[in-house]
């Protein structure tokens, strides 16, 4: 048996990919883990030695001091042990095997593996972190065949001794982009980092709804879609006011039990619901509570009334105050 290293790139838009708060994810540092279900261990990283095309040299301790790096791609790698047969297989590029089978189910299993690693970062940081803007794999982007899906990843391979070596060619240009970020609750700070590759031990990620509905609505807002960002992001909010509601406010002993709760909230409906848990807890919301409740009108015009003119400015608002006060509901502080 060999151990084989695999490493791939999840490539972006300038500006399209993920923001870090005050570090960056560096090779050296990246831990290994053994990804739930699969023979694979894997670990996330950026490493500026390859990553080309920065717009300026990164200073690291001024990154820990105020920056906010964004970056255009992110390395994937890969380690597993393969039998001789296999081994060769790949240093001939797939193309000189006597195992043609054995190594396309290989290679099928590296690319369904490199699909699962992906969709666990884009779930956990688009929407646990609200960093909307990045998209799951999609399909219609790519090639037909398992050889040119690993491509697109930008595939290479290293044996003991061998160097990294391309895997199927394909080049691409990774950036590091210095940016500011204002609001920087949607940054990656070193402790979610950590949540995520000890994620990558399930196997799997799997978004609170109404958090990837909440994505989905800033999402539709930056695509001009406001009709569809309020009705996704009150949406969110409904759920919440359903299910997470009832059990904070029982936490706190605000006058009933969660079942109570829960029974009141359903009856009373959206609006009245929300005028009576802002009336309870009026910190929920804060500066934005006028803003929530014009989400709930905005949203109620758009459903019962068939409205489609709507303002930009007003929306934003209404979504950020339903980000601030589900984000309360669910622990950061309100209650």
């Amino acid at each position: 048996m060999i151990e084989l290293t695999l490493r791939a790139q999840l490539k972006y838009d300038v500006f399209g990919g993920p923001t870090f708060c005050r570090f960056l994810p560096l090779r050296e540092s990246a831990q290994w883990r053994r990804l739930g279900g699969t023979q694979f261990d894997v670990r996330l990283y950026i490493d500026p030695k390859e990553h080309r095309g920065w717009v300026t040299d990164i200073d690291l301790a001024q990154i820990e001091r105020h920056t906010n790096p964004s970056t255009t791609g992110l390395f994937i790698e890969l380690r597993t042990n393969v039998d001789d047969q296999i081994a060769k297989a790949i240093a001939d590029a797939f193309e000189k095997s006597d195992a043609r089978e054995a190594t396309h189910e290989f290679a099928a299993q590296v690319l369904e593996t490199l699909r699962t690693v992906h969709a666990i970062f884009v779930g956990f940081v688009r929407h646990d972190y609200m960093q909307y803007w990045l998209r799951p794999w999609e399909n219609h982007r790519l090639a037909d065949t398992v050889n040119q899906r690993l491509a697109w990843y930008d595939a290479r391979w290293e044996m003991p001794d061998s160097g990294w070596k391309v895997l199927h060619p394909q080049c691409s240009r990774c950036q590091i982009v210095r940016t500011i970020v204002g609001r920087e609750s949607a940054t990656l700070t070193k402790e979610a980092w950590s949540s995520l590759e000890k994620g990558l031990s399930n196997g799997s990620y799997r978004a609170k709804p109404h958090r990837r509905l909440l994505a989905n609505a800033f999402a539709q807002f930056d695509r001009h879609e406001l009709r569809a960002a309020i009705i996704e992001g009150v949406a969110a909010w409904e759920m919440v006011l359903g299910s997470v509601v009832p059990t904070r406010l029982a936490e706190q002993h605000i006058v009933f039990e969660e079942s109570k709760w829960k029974a009141i909230l359903e009856k009373t409906g959206l609006r009245a619901g929300t005028d009576l848990v802002l009336g309870l807890v009026p910190q929920l919301a804060g500066t934005y509570a006028g803003d929530l409740l014009k989400a709930v009108e905005r949203r109620n015009n758009v459903i019962h009334g068939g409205a489609t003119r709507l303002d930009a400015a007003e929306i934003e608002r209404c979504l950020w105050a339903l980000r601030v006060t589900i984000g309360n509901c669910e622990g950061g502080g309100a209650f």
